[in-house]
């Protein structure tokens, strides 16, 4: 039987109260703490040993037993059942006590403080008024009417601040016609108090306005940062005047409702080409700098990731190396291939060796001509031997993945060698012009392949092996609710303007000889719609629609096409969302019978329904593989811009 062993007898360090004066309280365990109030044991049981004892019986429930309860411990008389549950009543009750002090932390909690204002048919203007710890005061209730700053007076809202010993206050308001966006007045209003703010003493802390749509929160939407805390540092609070004024007296930054310029996206100094996403180059790739962006401030590590317009893979890349999981979708074949090569790590001497092969093996390798539509018009004959005999090599390495990767490398340098002028469709060199193009498709295959190597070798160390990506044919893969961010760039509008992602990606198809899938076709608007549409919410698209309807009926039909697919993809989006989590969609304006379209107005629009919208940054494009200029009329020399700016459009599932 073991023998029970006295507190006195225990080392110094094990007993309860020594512990407790030669330690900080957190390093001793429950029943140390119990022991302590407890004081002493019985014959028989020591102190510790009934404090492990009640808490075996009890567990988490301590806090609800009762004097009786505990006397039927063995050990437990009345007088120490009346102190353990004396000593818990108080603990609550100071528990409580804390929790009825609500902490103002962020926009989210004013809003859910102040969501009774949603359903007010009048104005109403209300103050929270909060201590050095950001906690609740006091709310009330300053002004029943318009709220301009003609009739709100500084006092009427910083007075009671006095009275309260506030040290700063949130202003809150609602704009019963549903619309959050700030109005003219509210700015001047806004401004009007920060002036006085240092006079005064109180911190300015936010302006918030409600509506049945959700909320706007000036602070965060001025400082481009959803996610920023009412507090700076430690306990300091934050000042909407540190941010307001800058933001309104730059020029470069204008704001329009939730849409403003922002100079810091357009990334001039950085190349889109850096590291691995110069791998192969890509038709409209989105900016890794904006995926980066979007995944840092809308999502966390192990978060899962969807791109249904994966294209060359650079979200799918960036959340690999940011710690998430990720889905990614693309009916380009190409597209899969050059996102698999990006995300599969390869030993480099083991590439440099596989290279070395290749190279001395061309000259007494028969080639291997694959079946290429109109061959020899798109390729020299030369030409065509060199890259047959690639072909043949690299068909017959032995490891997947080594010969993925140097797939890769000979779609690159299937196109640059081919008869095609650089861009994006297909327009072969005048009779001039070829005669000066000789490419020499070793040379090129040989630079390409060590530039990749080196590219693959940059990411051994921050490529995630346990953060999986998936590469899905459709989202109909994914159950509902699965996703917690996309971060996507869908095709800016249908092939015939745009980008015809089938015309760059058909030599590498054929000669990869992947699946060969009609891309332009079965790209968003590639069919005709000929079946009544119910279900698009668009006054704006409509509008336009009508609009190039009366100079062409074949282009507005193309257009509507385009918006119908595309609307389908957005109610995916909204089924495979987790509730608040975050879509970032990149997307161009592009121009129609000398029409722009707002796009990204019109999918704030269409997503109305189950989306709030969070905000829209504008960027200038300094360089993207598409055109800057088309010709809406056909005729030769008038031209007109195509897309000079890109739309980060940031949603919110409601």
């Amino acid at each position: 039987m073991k023998r029970n062993i006295r507190i006195k007898d225990l080392p110094e360090f094990e007993r309860p109260r020594e512990k407790l004066e030669k330690t900080n309280i957190n390093f001793l365990t429950n029943s140390e703490l119990l022991s302590i109030l407890l004081g002493s044991g019985v014959k028989g049981i020591n102190v510790k040993r009934l404090s492990e004892n009640i808490l075996k019986k009890f567990g988490k429930h301590i806090l609800t037993a009762t004097v009786k309860d505990l006397t039927e411990i063995k050990g437990i008389g009345k007088v120490k059942a009346e102190q353990i549950v004396a000593a818990l009543e108080l603990a609550k009750r100071i528990i409580n006590e804390d929790k009825s002090k609500i902490k103002i932390l962020n926009s989210s909690d004013v809003f859910n403080l102040c969501k009774d204002l949603i359903n007010k048919r009048k104005e109403h203007l209300v103050v929270l008024y909060l201590d050095s710890l950001n906690q609740l005061i006091k709310k009330e209730t300053i002004s029943i009417g318009t709220v301009n700053s003609s009739i709100v007076h500084p006092r009427e809202i910083f007075a009671p601040a006095y009275l309260y010993n506030a040290t700063a206050i949130v202003i809150v308001h609602n704009h019963p016609d549903g619309d959050f966006n700030p109005s003219k007045e509210d700015q001047e209003i806004t401004a009007k108090l920060l002036k006085v703010e240092n006079l005064s003493g109180i911190n300015i802390i936010d302006h918030i306005i409600i509506s049945k749509e959700g909320y706007f929160s000036l602070l965060e939407n001025y400082n481009q940062n959803r996610k920023i805390n009412y507090f700076k540092s430690g306990y300091e609070q934050i000042t909407l005047s540190e941010y307001y004024p800058s933001f309104i007296e730059k020029k470069e930054s204008t704001i329009i409702n939730r849409k403003y310029k922002d100079t810091s996206f357009d990334f001039k100094k950085i190349r889109q080409t850096n590291g691995i996403h110069g791998m192969h180059i890509y038709p409209a790739v989105m900016a890794y700098p904006i995926a980066d962006f979007l995944i840092d401030e809308y999502s966390n590590e192990d978060d899962i990731i969807l791109d249904p317009f994966m294209g060359a893979g650079t979200t799918i890349v960036e959340a690999n190396i940011k710690k998430r999981y990720s889905f990614g979708i693309d009916i380009n074949p190409l597209a899969e291939l050059i996102t698999k090569v990006k995300l599969t790590p390869i030993r480099t001497e083991l590439l440099n060796k596989t290279l070395n092969d290749i190279l001395a093996k061309i000259e007494e390798t028969e080639p291997d001509i694959a079946t290429v539509k109109n061959i020899h018009f798109w390729f020299k004959d030369d030409v065509i031997i060199e890259l047959g005999k690639l072909k043949k090599i690299i068909w017959e390495l032995d490891n997947s993945d080594i010969r993925d990767f140097y797939k890769i490398v000979l779609s690159e340098i299937i196109r640059s060698t081919s008869n095609c002028r650089n861009g994006f469709k297909l327009h072969r060199y005048s009779e001039k012009d070829l005669i000066k193009h000789n490419p020499n498709v070793k040379e090129l295959f040989q630079k390409k392949s060590i530039g990749n190597i080196g590219r693959l070798d940059s990411l051994k160390n921050t490529i995630s092996k346990k953060h999986w990506y998936k590469i899905l044919n459709n989202t109909s893969e994914i159950d509902d609710k699965k996703i917690d961010l996309i971060v996507t760039s869908p095709p800016y509008g249908d092939s015939k303007t745009t980008v015809a992602y089938g015309q760059f990606s058909r030599f590498a198809i054929e000669w990869l000889e992947l699946d060969n899938v009609n891309v332009d076709r079965e790209s968003l608007g590639g069919k005709i719609i000929n079946q009544p549409v119910y279900d698009i919410y668009s006054e704006l698209l409509f509008d336009v629609v009508d609009n190039i309807s009366k100079q062409d009926k074949k282009r507005s039909n193309d257009v509507f096409a385009f918006f119908y697919d595309l609307n389908r993809c957005l109610k995916e989006f909204a089924r495979v969302l987790k509730k608040n989590g975050f879509v970032g969609i990149v997307v161009g304006n592009r121009t129609v019978k000398e029409i722009q379209i707002p796009t990204d107005e019109i999918i704030v629009e269409l997503c109305k329904k189950d989306f709030l919208h969070h905000k829209t940054i504008v960027r200038e494009i300094p360089n993207k593989r598409m055109p800057r200029k088309n010709s809406p009329t056909n005729i030769i020399g008038k031209t007109v811009n195509t897309m000079l700016e890109e739309f980060i459009i940031i949603l919110e599932r409601k």
